[in-house]
């Protein structure tokens, strides 16, 4: 199945001019058509869905509007894009009005279409085979918004300077996943998404989880049935990241005979060793640094989770910092890593987890989104936390995620993985 790109048509793709009644009055927005030849490229259905009340209104017909949309539709192409379909709602829920056309009654119902409703959405996925995970909805007022997230698509809401003030006093606010300027720079942090990449960390020997470890890598032992490492690549593609680079030495060949190429798991694998001398959890970033995508994920291959990975990913585009961390509050500050964190998410201070004087109760979980300009001060053995985040940190933009309602467990003792496994059946 595809995923889609949902795209409200005036005010997103061409400019608003009230109610459009003729295809002589469409103009596109600037960098509209060049946004969706972009996203073209991405191999995702491109759908307008579109209220146009005007047919109710008696200001046109469905004839006109299909001509509308057939404008829309030459200019888009003229720019190097493609539209794969159209689908408009003529009605309006209001019958009562002294200036409706007898003709136009049949138009005045409580329909399913006109959005906040997602009639549209639903149709354009029968007929185009659009998956029900991985979508996009792109608008710029409340109820693009609202039917986006009632489909499940990740919602990005442009021009929002230009309509704050239109939105009605009863009208239920509903926040955006991203605020972008317009289309064309909705598109670019699309095509940055949909070309992120996770990076897991495979390289640990599990001493502490012995015997078990005698046989398998740390990261290939089981919970509930299937290997952590397994667990974590179908989160994340469930989270809509296909593309997994999995790092490490210890008996990796065990690792690699597993997945393969990992098309069997719905994604495509590929391998780093990081060689006969251990690199760090640190080293294996800087080794990678050749083909890691503009933003990338991190996670430790020996930590189980149901984290929505997606939300990660989502405030760190917002806050446009060069890395994002997963926090969360901690009992045992005095043998965690902690993270200092301001009243704006910031996070101010590192300590390590051998450091007697710490402030704040934020402690890491070994789960990041890195911009890749943060790999400058990757070391090529070392510590993450320590050789990557503390100087990060000290001289850059770095976000925190407070992690409160989502399961991460570190399994690299006995008594965790026990636990771990207690605790994970019970989530899945």
């Amino acid at each position: 199945m595809k995923q889609a790109v949902f795209l409200d048509r005036d005010g997103v793709i061409n400019k608003e001019k009230g109610y459009i009644a003729s295809s002589d009055e469409i103009e596109l927005i600037k960098g509209a058509g060049e946004a969706i030849a972009l996203l073209s490229k991405l191999g995702m259905k491109i759908v307008v869905v579109t209220n146009q009340p005007q047919v109710a209104r008696g200001l046109c017909d469905e004839e006109d509007v299909k001509e509308i949309n057939k404008k829309v539709e030459e200019l888009v192409v003229s720019c190097g894009g493609k539209i794969d379909a159209f689908y408009f709602c003529p009605h309006h829920p209001e019958r009562h009005h002294p200036d409706i056309p007898k003709d136009r009654m049949k138009y005045r119902i409580k329909c399913k279409c006109r959005k906040p409703n997602i009639g549209m959405l639903e149709q354009a996925a029968r007929d185009l085979g659009i998956s029900p995970e991985g979508n996009f909805m792109i608008g710029d007022h409340q109820r693009d918004i609202q039917a986006g997230k009632k489909f499940g698509c990740r919602t990005i809401l442009v021009h929002a300077e230009q309509k704050k003030d239109s939105k009605k006093e009863d009208e239920k606010e509903e926040e955006p996943d991203f605020v972008c300027e317009d289309l064309l720079d909705a598109a670019h942090l699309i095509v940055s998404v949909q070309k992120m990449a996770t990076l897991i960390l495979a390289g640990g020997e599990g001493r502490r989880l012995r015997p078990l470890t005698e046989t398998m890598p740390k990261p290939m032992v089981p919970i509930v049935g299937k290997p952590v490492l397994e667990h974590l690549i179908e989160l994340n593609r469930k989270e809509g990241i296909k593309r997994i680079i999995i790092s490490g030495s210890y008996m990796f060949d065990y690792i690699k005979e597993y997945f393969g190429d990992g098309s069997r798991f719905g994604v495509s694998i590929e391998y780093v060793d990081d060689g006969e001398e251990p690199l760090g959890s640190g080293g294996p970033l800087k080794k990678c640094e050749d083909i890691l995508p503009e933003h990338f994920v991190v996670m430790s291959g020996d930590a189980i989770t149901n984290f929505a990975i997606h939300e990660l990913v989502n405030m760190h585009m917002q806050k446009k910092g060069i890395a994002t961390i997963v926090v969360r509050e901690t009992d045992h500050p005095e043998d965690s890593d902690i993270i200092e964190v301001d009243d704006t998410g910031r996070a101010v201070h590192f300590f390590s987890k051998l450091e007697k004087e710490k402030k704040g109760d934020m402690g890491n979980t070994g789960l990041f989104v890195f911009k890749k300009e943060a790999l400058a001060f990757a070391p090529e053995k070392g510590n993450l936390e320590q050789d990557l985040l503390r100087p990060l940190i000290e001289k850059e933009k770095v976000y925190c995620y407070i992690n409160t309602k989502y399961y991460i467990k570190d399994i690299g003792t006995k008594e965790r993985y026990e636990k771990a496994e207690k605790d994970f059946s019970s989530l899945t």
